[in-house]
């Protein structure tokens, strides 16, 4: 498998097929998963994952797409607070990125 790195913080992640798991990962990585009363204090923008991740030609829209298809699966949930979305691994999700963390 192939890694890429997160600009932000350093962290190397394991590449699967698709963008879905290094956005997951980061996410991850970045404890985005303990949300609570406030998502914006424990939650982060789709603009900012973009940021995060190596991919160059992602802008927020296109991981926002990816965000709420994973909420569909209920691996990310989200709330809208002053007009912008904010996104956090639910419990499912982060177990699925600690199980596949341990297959690598």
């Amino acid at each position: 498998m192939r890694t890429v790195t997160c600009p932000k913080c350093g962290h190397a992640f394991f590449k699967k097929t698709g963008k879905w798991f290094p956005v997951l990962n980061i996410l991850y990585k970045h404890k985005m998963w303990e949300a609570g009363a406030d998502g914006k204090t424990q939650g982060v923008t789709s603009g900012t994952v973009a940021d995060w991740t190596p991919f160059d030609e992602d802008d927020g829209d296109s991981i926002r797409k990816i965000l709420y298809r994973q909420e569909g699966y209920n691996m990310v949930d989200s709330e809208k607070v002053d007009g912008r979305r904010y996104f956090w691994l639910t419990e499912k999700g982060k177990n699925y990125i600690e199980y596949l963390e341990k297959q690598r």
